[in-house]
């Protein structure tokens, strides 16, 4: 089976199991030219009464790739949020947020040494994740 036939039928199956709203695939899933080492990258958008933590710089993308545009290689969300601001200006506001979510995601993930967070500014990086998505939500709501 070719890899771009397998990458619908994972969709396929993601849809009739978890009935999300949006399925979105990435990269060369997206553009129909994945070979048969190529993994498949789906962002699922569904609501769910669980708490899980907003993975902000897939929500970014995702705007990126709804509207035809590849999203660069990154983790630096300051860069993705100019990316997207040029598609929607209302984002402008959230490059504070941006940059307090990288920090926090670029340490924790490469870190020296393990990283030392209170809990307020844990408490603070979930807010700020879960207003970047809001955000991200209704522009994708109006397209």
């Amino acid at each position: 089976m070719d890899r771009n036939r397998e990458s619908h039928g994972v969709v396929n199956r993601i849809v009739r199991r978890y009935r999300p709203e949006k399925v979105i695939l990435f990269d060369s899933a997206a553009r129909g030219d994945g070979r048969s080492d190529s993994d498949i990258d789906p962002l699922i958008i569904k609501q769910c009464s669980e708490k899980r933590p907003c993975r902000s710089k897939k929500v970014f993308e995702a705007l990126l790739v709804l509207h035809g545009i590849e999203p660069p290689r990154i983790h630096d969300l300051p860069k993705l949020l100019d990316s997207c601001v040029r598609i929607a200006p209302e984002l402008k506001g959230l490059q504070d947020a941006c940059e307090l979510l990288t920090g926090l995601y670029v340490e924790a993930r490469y870190p020296p040494e393990i990283p030392d967070y209170s809990k307020e500014d844990l408490v603070r990086a979930f807010e700020e994740a879960r207003l970047v998505r809001a955000l991200i939500e209704e522009v994708v709501a109006k397209d």
